[in-house]
């Protein structure tokens, strides 16, 4: 009697081996889904939404089992949707997002930013105010409906930012150099549990030139989330340093504007960037479980959430 036992249970784990020596094939080809990404705030002088068809699940089992980062989005001209209607309301009133594209020759198209287009609308048409919730609706050629709600936090943080730059090398007969710079940003949690914030630092120069962190716009160096769901009205104080580079010719001293913000952001914007980093840190390991991107889309997939910033320019003199 535990003889046959034993086989009927060997049996049944010999075909549920079987079954399960791939689970994509399992995976039944999924119906495409608008794929939308936008991001508001009452400092916005232009609402931007980019708006795609989601790319199903079957077809990553022939590219690549890996998961693209956020930016690709934006580069995605193959499925992307240039004749959507976008529409941004609030309780009282509705504007629609044209399309637009960008034109080859212009700095967004050769930096990558963005290829193709999106939809946009300046601020001034439909200004965001705090405390005021949102709706984004895109409404595919096919009559396909992604609709998703956010809610601007009502304040914007206060910090304190300060830092200092080093000169840590520099090279006879050559204007190469290598900085240095440490810095300090302090703010104050607002009371009540339920808030989330986002910081972040940019370089921008005054004059041409080469540095480590190199886009003539500016660019980000460091963005970090945080919450207080554990601990109210804490103070957050950051230490960090980032290293940079110069190669300025004929040049010895220039401007460079080291500008901080800090964002007060709602729950939809703290999860799918949390999840965004989570998937990061874990892509092209094998033995981790993938990680879900966050959605708040109803008939769709993406994020569509909201900000309030506070931002502080500090320019300082090589």
């Amino acid at each position: 009697m535990n003889r046959i036992t034993l086989n009927i249970i060997g049996t049944l784990v010999f075909f549920s081996i079987t079954q399960c020596n791939d689970p994509l094939e399992r995976i039944e080809l999924s119906k495409r889904k608008i794929l939308t990404r936008c991001f508001i705030s009452p400092q916005d002088t232009l609402l931007i939404a980019y708006v795609n068809w989601a790319q199903p699940f079957e077809l990553y089992k022939v590219t690549s089992r890996t998961f693209a980062p956020p930016q690709v989005m934006a580069q995605d001209t193959v499925n992307q949707i240039k004749n959507a209607t976008v529409t941004l309301s609030d309780q009282d009133h509705a504007v629609e997002l044209p399309y637009v594209k960008f034109a080859e020759g212009s700095l967004s198209y050769h930096d990558n930013i963005v290829r193709g287009g999106y939809y946009a609308l300046p601020a001034d048409r439909f200004p965001i105010l705090p405390g005021k919730t949102y709706t984004l609706t895109v409404k595919a050629p096919d009559g396909t409906i992604a609709k998703a709600s956010c809610t601007i936090p009502l304040q914007a943080p206060s910090f304190d930012f300060h830092y200092r730059n080093l000169l840590r090398q520099s090279f006879p007969g050559s204007s190469l150099r290598i900085f240095d710079c440490n810095y300090e940003i302090a703010w104050r949690d607002f009371p009540g549990k339920g808030d989330y914030y986002r910081t972040g630092y940019v370089l921008t120069r005054a004059q041409y030139g080469y540095y480590y962190y190199t886009l003539s716009t500016g660019v980000t160096i460091d963005q970090s989330l945080y919450n207080d769901i554990i601990s109210d009205e804490e103070k957050y104080d950051i230490h960090d340093s980032f290293e940079f580079y110069d190669d300025t010719e004929g040049s010895s001293s220039y401007i460079l504007t080291l500008s901080a913000y800090v964002l007060h952001v709602d729950k939809n914007y703290y999860n799918y960037h949390r999840s965004i980093a989570d998937q990061v840190k874990i892509q092209n390991n094998p033995f981790y479980e993938p990680i879900l991107i966050y959605t708040n889309f109803e008939g769709g997939v993406g994020v569509f959430a909201g900000s309030n910033m506070t931002r502080v320019n500090l320019p300082f003199v090589f």
